[in-house]
């Protein structure tokens, strides 16, 4: 008997709507499965919310002062969140044709795989699993009995009605330093912990000015501090590292996150979770071949894998995911950071010394000295054929003006197409001229025979010209 669609997708996120969406728009019939919760982005929404709370925005005619900054930005962004959820709702899915049902989904493989959601079953050629993602506790003794918070918790208004006065966070990854400098903001003691230095997978000279940025904001950094135990003390949460112990009123965790896949019966698929994730081949087919899942660390690696998966499980599964060094990461400080491709550990591996690395000053733009933003940094890891292989920008509206660059590293554009572009000014873009420029000063610095041949040439200009 023939199955009745193509694809079940098990949701509960934006994504899952969106690949249902692309799914039906090439004729596939499709069901989406979501959990009874309503979705929500406010987790996604918050640290960027907290980044620019201290500014007006459309919902608020003033700027809230440090201690009510808190309220204030979970408000906004439950807010911008419903605005999302309507534009994002079921109703453009089901005018499409595609079958949509909440409710808890597990598999069976009776008589065949399937999906129970109630009392229906789904037969489908192929499953893709996007699911919501939670944070895991790292290993450490004593953790589980303060009751740590993670960044979910901070979606619920509990915590904002009572904020505590002093946090410590555990973590090193752009998540923590990005809620570090938000929460600090509004008026939290933060204390930042970790094991090893800040940004242990970017360069040193990038890491280096976020944790500078912290500690002028008021964040207390501990990094690299190992961590020996956690425990409760008079109402406390007590950290307790090698160089002492740091007391503070709540724990916030952040790190390596796992999918919600408790009710999903993955056993009946012949699934086996590894580490709490489902490991899954470059194809992002999982250990049964007709269901591929997508990680979804972040909304940019969720989107770019699961239009991957998607073609895949519709048509034939040629296609492989990125490498991770392709995936772009926003860090939502202020200023923001932006990071893609390789590192400068990884380029010397990869490269040898047929690289540059050009890091010119923001304070020669016209734009970001008139809105005195000229701190920052932007480097980027070139070939000497003009090849773009890795960036890390920090500055000012780096996630858009530095998408120009990431644009061209995915499209293999050399930057010898930015000499003569005519950048609209001010702006912050008219920093790609200026790399440009910079790369062609180090390649005739690289190769003498230019200069030689200038010369030369030059001199017999000038020896024509008789005064």
């Amino acid at each position: 008997m023939a199955v009745d669609y193509d694809l079940v997708i098990l949701g509960g996120t934006a994504v899952g709507r969106e690949i249902a969406q692309h799914a039906a728009k090439l004729q596939a019939r499709v069901a989406l499965v979501e959990p009874r919760e309503k979705m929500t982005p406010v987790v996604n929404l918050l640290p960027h919310a907290l980044r620019v709370g201290g500014y007006p925005n459309p919902l608020s005619q003033t700027v809230p002062t440090r201690g009510q900054l808190g309220t204030s930005v979970h408000k906004w962004a439950r807010q911008v969140a419903q605005v999302l959820d309507e534009e994002n709702g079921i109703t453009p899915l089901l005018s499409l044709g595609v079958d949509w049902l909440t409710g808890t989904a597990e598999f069976c493989n009776r008589p065949t795989l399937g999906v129970r959601v109630g009392e229906r079953i789904l037969r489908s050629r192929t499953f893709l699993l996007l699911l919501p993602q939670h944070t895991r506790l790292p290993n450490i003794p004593g953790l589980d009995n303060t009751q740590p918070l993670t960044p979910e918790a901070l979606a619920d208004t509990a915590f904002w009605q009572h904020p505590p006065k002093t946090l410590a966070i555990l973590g090193n990854d752009g998540q923590a330093c990005e809620l570090a400098q938000g929460l600090t903001r509004c008026g939290i003691a933060v204390t930042l912990i970790s094991d090893t230095p800040l940004l242990p997978d970017r360069d040193a000279a990038i890491a280096t000015p976020i944790q500078a940025l912290l500690e002028a904001e008021g964040v207390r950094v501990l990094a690299p501090t190992p961590i020996e135990r956690c425990r409760m003390a008079a109402n406390q949460r007590i950290v307790q590292t090698e160089f002492g112990a740091i007391a503070a009123e709540q724990i916030l965790v952040t790190g390596d996150r796992s999918p919600d896949t408790a009710h999903l019966n993955l056993a009946a698929a012949g699934i086996t979770l590894q580490n709490g994730v489902i490991p899954t081949s470059r194809r992002l087919q999982t250990a049964n071949h007709r269901i591929y899942s997508c990680p979804s660390e972040s909304l940019t690696l969720a989107r770019q894998t699961a239009d991957i998966a998607l073609k895949n499980a519709l048509f034939f599964p040629v296609f492989r995911a990125p490498a991770p060094t392709n995936i772009p990461q926003l860090m939502a400080t202020e200023p923001p950071l932006i990071c893609f491709g390789l590192t400068e550990t990884q380029a010397q591996q990869q490269l040898g010394d047929r690289f540059h690395i050009l890091q010119p000053s923001l304070k020669s733009l016209p734009k970001a000295q008139l809105r005195a933003q000229t701190s920052g940094l932007c480097r980027l890891i070139v070939q000497h054929n003009g090849r773009i292989r890795g960036g890390q920008i920090l500055g000012a509206e780096a996630e858009e003006w530095g998408s120009l660059f990431l644009l061209m590293f995915h499209q293999k554009i050399r930057l010898s197409a930015l000499e003569h572009l005519p950048f609209p000014s001010p702006s912050m873009a008219e920093q790609g001229r200026a790399i440009a420029q910079d790369w062609r000063e180090r390649e005739r610095d690289r190769l003498p025979w230019i200069k030689n041949r200038l010369d030369l040439w030059f001199d017999a200009r000038r020896s024509y010209f008789r005064a």
